[in-house]
């Protein structure tokens, strides 16, 4: 006789592993008016009898970029929640609820806007579970974990931190924003405890207790947070204004828009990782400035000693620096927008060989250029970097890596130089054109 399964209680709401694939605790809604299981995939594709796909996304704290190949798939039609019928693959996947290990079949499919990366039909707990709505967190021994970030650790902020955790609900980590590592660009973004590896997006809410003194590198979190779904106090950090490169690259990677991967430490715990550093981003890479223009502060890297006298100007000049991986070039663009359109662009090319910088301030030549010379899917970027952070003029400085032929963003520029510089003439008129345009469309 075949032996009963053990059915469990659940709520309406589980955690889920995958354990074969190191992601564990991923939330998951279970809806038992659903005839099947559903989990977020990107990158799907069918070719020669194989389907091969990547859980979650980019923006998912759970995601992973592992590819898994699989020869055992089916095209469905699903309804979608309009009631209209969808072609999408299902797949076998072992997943862990509720400490049962479950093979069981999931839809692959865009779950980017909903609240659950996992839904978990009637088909996945039948036998296994029962179902009870009115069961939450509460009825269980499960503790809320709570990331609490200050400017500096101290034994007040430390009891203080004890004294929430004591409720007794609450699992509360208290750290200083130096104890944070931000990287960002190719690859996506990540933010993690430095002591720990742990994302700080796979906290039940992260708490600032206090931003002002960073309020660029709290933005970067909240934001960071924000597209992810998760909780966090206070959302006013979502209003900061976008002053620093930072919190540009955190915005324009979660956007798909490519940045050259970077590293972010606070200037003490910069100055002592150049190992860490080198590990992420190889050698040579530059440092520069997150509130800087004019190629002040930028340094580029070749060694532990450079990298060691940069960090003292850094520390002794007050200047927050992020490291990021050199792009080899033959020189830049600044792409000035106005409106919604391209006006002028212009490419700049240092003549002084003993330095990495593009920047016409420093010494480098500068040609006006037909936009048409840049790819069509560029200055589509620029126009949505642009628009990203709601900035009418602006512009957007690109370049090209010579070796590889991939194009990143450096930065988008709210005072790119129009007063003065190289053609004054053009982007006065640029200026004055897009003035006139915004006159008349509000018919003044």
């Amino acid at each position: 006789m075949k032996k009963a399964n053990k059915i469990d209680l659940i709520g309406p709401s589980a955690a889920v592993d995958f354990v074969s694939h190191d992601i564990f605790n991923v939330p998951a809604k279970i809806d038992t008016g659903a005839d099947s299981s559903s989990v977020w995939a990107t990158e799907v594709n069918e070719e020669n009898g194989v389907l091969s796909f990547v859980l979650f996304d980019s923006l998912s704290v759970w995601y992973t970029g592992e590819v898994i190949s699989t020869k055992q798939y089916q095209l469905s039609s699903i309804k979608n929640s309009f009631g209209v019928a969808e072609f999408r693959y299902k797949v076998p996947i072992t997943v862990r609820i509720g400490g049962k290990q479950i093979k069981a079949r999931f839809t692959l499919s865009d779950r980017s806007n909903n609240q659950y990366p996992i839904l978990i039909g009637r088909r996945t707990i039948k036998n296994r579970f029962v179902v009870d709505v009115g069961l939450t967190e509460d009825d269980t021994n499960k503790k809320y974990r709570v990331l609490m970030i200050s400017t500096k650790k101290t034994p007040v902020t430390q009891k203080y931190a004890e004294n929430i955790a004591s409720h007794g609900k609450l699992d509360v980590t208290y750290i200083s924003y130096a104890d944070l590592l931000y990287e960002t660009g190719e690859g996506g973004n990540k933010i993690t405890l430095l002591s720990t590896g742990e994302d700080v997006a796979t906290f039940d809410l992260v708490y600032f207790k206090t931003s002002a003194r960073y309020s660029d590198v709290a933005a970067a979190i909240a934001n960071y947070l924000s597209v992810r779904k998760r909780l966090f106090i206070d959302t006013a950090l979502l209003d900061c204004t976008v002053s620093s490169k930072l919190l540009q690259y955190i915005k324009l990677t979660d956007q798909k828009i490519l940045v050259p991967r970077s590293v972010f430490l606070l200037p003490d715990t910069l100055a002592a990782n150049f190992q860490l550093v080198k590990e992420k981003l190889g050698v040579p890479f530059v440092l520069k400035d997150i509130h800087g223009n004019r190629g002040e502060h930028n340094y580029l890297i070749t060694s532990e000693a450079e990298f060691n006298t940069a960090n003292d100007e850094l520390i002794n000049d007050g200047v927050q620096a992020v490291a990021q991986g050199f792009i080899d070039n033959d020189g830049d663009f600044r792409v000035l927008v106005f409106g919604k359109r391209i006006y002028l662009v212009v490419e700049r090319t240092r003549t002084n060989k003993s330095t990495h910088l593009n920047n016409t301030s420093q010494g480098a030549s500068a040609t006006l250029i037909d936009s048409s010379r840049l790819p069509a899917e560029v200055k589509q970027d620029c126009l949505k970097a642009a628009d990203l952070f709601n900035r009418e003029i602006s512009g957007v400085d690109i370049v090209k890596d010579k070796t590889r032929d991939v194009w990143y963003c450096l930065e988008v520029n709210d005072g790119p130089q129009l007063a003065s510089g190289s053609f004054v003439e053009q982007k006065h008129t640029g200026v004055a054109e897009y003035l006139y345009r915004k006159i008349g469309k509000y018919g003044l």
